[in-house]
């Protein structure tokens, strides 16, 4: 009998990092770094960000981005300081996410929290001195499942449905319940 050594695989758990050079902004903020970071006119803090690592824009230079792309994503934070990545893609149907993940950091910083979650502004603009930049707040709001009593909850292992070619046709075969018994339905 001859005994083989199995190797056991390795696993890249870690990764090289991308670098993509994103102004963040945290619009919670704590007592310390307020009280470092008053403006005397108005009060507030000044987190937010007034122009774009360099690094941002020779990244994008690399790519060929910063001819009549990055013109178009500036002309729409100059009609509308706040932006969604969605929302501009949707604007600019030309420009896909690629080219937005490195034109992006040149024109804005992006919100990591508070009413303006996830969304993209423009460098220097502060929302929360604008009295109308309410309109622009994300609005994110979550169904309960267990309110919706036709609906099933899409990430229960115990409601996934396996798709099978009979005859033609794909029928969806739950998966064994609890009582054993399978349950067929017409996709």
């Amino acid at each position: 009998m001859v005994k083989v050594q199995v190797q056991p695989q390795t696993l890249h758990t870690t990764r090289a990092r991308r670098v993509i050079y994103s102004n963040l902004c945290n619009f919670r903020t704590t007592d310390d770094m307020v009280s470092s970071t008053v403006n005397n006119s108005t009060g507030s803090a000044c987190l937010v960000p007034m122009d774009s690592y360099p690094e941002a824009i020779r990244d994008a230079g690399k790519r060929g981005l910063l001819g009549a792309q990055l013109e178009l994503v500036k002309n729409l934070f100059e009609r509308r300081p706040i932006w969604t990545k969605s929302a501009v893609v949707e604007h600019e149907s030309t420009l896909g996410a690629f080219a937005l993940k490195y034109i992006l950091p040149c024109v804005a910083y992006f919100a990591l929290n508070g009413p303006w979650r996830s969304c993209w502004i423009r460098y220097g603009y502060d929302p929360r001195l604008d009295r109308f930049a309410y309109a622009y707040q994300l609005l994110d709001y979550r169904v309960p499942s267990k309110l919706d009593l036709n609906s099933t909850n899409m990430r229960s292992v115990l409601n996934f449905e396996v798709p099978e070619l009979i005859d033609g046709v794909f029928l969806f075969r739950s998966l064994p319940s609890c009582d054993g018994t399978e349950e067929e339905r017409d996709g």
